[in-house]
């Protein structure tokens, strides 16, 4: 899978997609939103994710806390997603 992290005016947005896909194309989809970083992401199991490689077509590189940014984003949404015991 390939990741974007975007600085949006509302702060830090994300885009993870399939790698038929550019960086550049899926950028486009998000005008108003500027890339800071992009590359790869490995999902490892149990919350965790490694990220590696760049984005070519943005010219952009990852950034040391992108694992920690995606993993925070993906733990927020699991709790969004799952219901509340009574």
């Amino acid at each position: 899978m390939k990741y974007i992290i975007f600085k949006s005016p509302d702060g830090l947005r994300i885009a993870i997609f399939p790698a038929p896909t550019t960086h550049a194309e899926e950028a486009m989809l998000h005008r108003e939103w500027s890339p800071i970083s992009a590359g790869y992401v490995e999902f490892l199991g149990g919350g965790r994710v490694r990220t590696f490689g760049r984005s070519d077509s943005l010219n952009l590189d990852r950034l040391p806390r992108d694992a920690d940014f995606i993993e925070c984003f993906m733990s927020a949404t699991l709790r969004l997603a799952t219901p509340v015991s009574a």
